[in-house]
């Protein structure tokens, strides 16, 4: 039988906070310290847990839906901070570009790139396939 999860409506509004006030410039780990640090010591969490509902990992339920749109809120919000910064920013706009190609893989120009010449297939056949 698995322990019960420690995601509580608590520890999500004090998720809440921490987001809403550090994730402009926070990690996933800053973040999960920053929780934990306001957190009694009973109610943490380890940072593999973190990661396991970050990624959806867990049994569906009320409690892990909101804590999923509030990191996905969190990085809509920044995005759409950074890029206003880019756009209203006539000197050093480069910096705001290298953090938004840094942070969101999308938009960073290499990956994609990557992505799209592993992604093609050669379908280059030998004349034995031909009867396949």
């Amino acid at each position: 039988m698995a322990r019960p999860s420690k995601l509580n409506q608590t520890l999500l509004n004090t998720f809440k906070e921490v987001v809403e006030s550090n994730i402009l410039y926070c990690t996933d780990e800053d973040l999960f310290l920053l929780l934990n640090k306001r957190l009694d010591k009973k109610d943490q969490i380890c940072y593999s847990t973190f990661q396991k509902w970050k990624a959806g990992s867990q049994e569906k339920n009320e409690l892990f839906e909101e804590f999923l749109l509030v990191i996905k809120g969190a990085l809509i919000k920044q995005k759409q901070t950074l890029l206003s910064s880019l756009k209203t920013t006539d000197q050093a706009w480069q910096r705001f570009a290298w953090i938004i190609e840094r942070k969101f893989d999308e938009w960073n120009i290499t990956i994609k790139n990557k992505v799209e010449s592993n992604s093609t297939v050669n379908l280059h056949f030998d004349k034995e396939d031909e009867g396949l």
